[in-house]
């Protein structure tokens, strides 16, 4: 019965696919993704501070319409 065993430690390594990225470039994806949330933060921030300034003008000057 211990012949019908299969010894598993041989034949454990791992066969790499053929699609499977590099470390290097899954570190690139990653410090890009990083990137671009970033920068759309910084984006949203800048209009949001765009918005507010343009607010206020128009509220210095007297516009009838602007709520806020």
């Amino acid at each position: 019965m211990a012949k019908n065993v299969k010894d598993l430690s041989i034949g454990t390594e791992q066969i790499p696919r053929q699609d499977a990225k590099s470390n290097a470039a899954q570190d690139d994806e990653q410090q890009n993704a990083a990137l671009r949330r970033r920068n759309h933060k910084k984006t949203q921030k800048e209009k949001l501070d765009r918005c507010e300034n343009h607010l206020f003008r128009l509220k210095e000057k007297g516009t009838k319409d602007v709520e806020g």
